[in-house]
This record gives structure tokens, sequence and C-alpha cells, in this order.
């Protein structure tokens, strides 16, 4: 996450992120860092925050030049940063995440998935007054240089052997991006290109051929924008147009 290349990244220099960002554009993480690096440069913590940036400003007036200014969206995360009290954007960053990002989307999907096979999830760190008590603690005790987490691994390590401790983070992904690219590479060019759906004038048809071909061609990573719009599009179809898909 961001959290992680904070400090860091207020070091760098923009050429050298830019560098990264045009030597490997296939790869989110090149952008992330860029993002970030400006983020912090201008003090402005909403850049930062993940929900808010599947389309940069530029992309979202090609692709809906008559949809709301982004203002609107950054509005929502906007005033949960502003209202923080936090001494960094770095911790009001981690303040928007938990009363947007963890409720609306982690908390989300993990109670779906547990339910939906009989079971019910628990979130121990969640515990009102462990939350209060981390969120007290200084960034340094919760992050040290690029290692995330750094009091709670302490804690634990005589608990925890080290190759669990200190592994690579592991989320719920699928790969959804490669899958874009091979066995459904028909299927979102004909959800996405579909006529009727063209007919709505909702979406630029230019912008969707564009990230399409680019994402297949491995010219740049559009997994989750092209999994927002085919999300939307099988949305509409169901319950606006209320036709099969």
């Amino acid at each position: 996450g961001y959290t992680m290349l904070a400090r860091r990244l207020d070091r760098m220099q923009i050429p050298l992120i830019f560098l990264v960002h045009n030597i490997f554009p296939h790869e989110q993480r090149a952008a992330d860092l860029f993002r970030a690096r400006t983020a912090l440069k201008h003090g402005d913590a909403f850049l930062l925050h993940r929900p808010m940036h599947l389309f940069a400003i530029d992309q979202r007036r090609e692709i809906c030049p008559h949809c709301p200014s982004i203002e609107s969206a950054r509005a929502f995360v906007g005033d949960i940063i502003d209202s923080s009290d936090a001494p960094s954007a770095v911790e009001k960053i981690m303040n928007a995440d938990i009363l947007s990002y963890l409720p609306g989307d982690l908390l989300v999907k993990i109670d779906r998935a547990a339910m939906a096979n009989s079971l019910e999830g628990r979130s121990p760190f969640l515990d009102h007054k462990v939350m209060e008590f981390a969120a007290s603690l200084p960034l340094e005790y919760k992050m040290k240089g690029l290692r995330p987490k750094y009091i709670l691994k302490k804690v634990f390590a005589r608990e925890i052997p080290p190759a669990f401790l200190n592994r690579k983070k592991r989320g719920f992904g699928v790969p959804v991006g490669r899958w874009f690219s091979g066995e459904l590479k028909d299927f979102i060019r004909e959800m996405l290109l579909d006529k009727t759906s063209l007919k709505r004038e909702i979406f630029s048809k230019g912008y969707l051929e564009n990230i399409i071909d680019e994402h297949q061609r491995e010219r740049r990573d559009h997994t989750h924008r092209l999994w927002a719009l085919l999300s939307f599009e099988m949305w509409h179809r169901l319950f606006i147009d209320k036709r099969p898909l």
C-alpha cells in the first residue's frame, strides 16, 4: 500500500519515478509511485486514496464527457480527509480507509464470501479498543521505513514463525486481467461494444475500444477499469434494460 512508500517517496525525484512509469506502463505500481510522490509533495492526501484513482481526471473526461466533475467524487473522501486531525498525509489516508474503504469494500467482500459458505466471519483487530490504541501510536511504530505493521510484527515475533510473519501479503484477487486478454477476450468486447449498449451514449466508443486494445496488447493494465465498466454494463442490462446477459 501507499503507507509503505510514503517516507521514501518523499525523498525521490519525480524524473526517476516518471522514468519507471514510462518503462513499465503495464505495471500499476509504477503509476502508483508517481501519484503517491506527487500527492506527498503537494500535501494532497486525496490523491493517495485508492478507491478514487480508477479513472484519472483526463480519462474520466474522455470516457464520459457529459458526466459530473470528479469534484463530486472527491467531495466524499475529501470531507473525511479534511475533517481528520491526523498529523501526516499517510495517517489521514489510514483514517479515510477505515471510514470508507474498509466498511464499503473489504468487510463487505469478507461477509458475503463467509455467509455464502455458512460461516460467520470475525475481525478481532477491529475491536474498538484495539483500533483506538493503534490509532494513538506514532506513525513510526506502524511503519518502519518500508516495513508495514512494524509494531504488530515485533509483538508476535516469538509466537509466529518468520516464514509466516515476513511473507508477502496475499489478497483475494483473481486473475481477471489475464482473463480479459485470454479466455474472456471476445466476451469483454462483445459486452462493452454491443450496439445496444453504445446507443445509450453513456461512454465513449473510442475510449472503450482504446483501453480494450491497450490491455489485450499488454501496453497498459486496465484490469480495474474494464472490470468496473463490465460490472456497470451487466447491471444496466439486468435491472434497467430488463434483458438477459
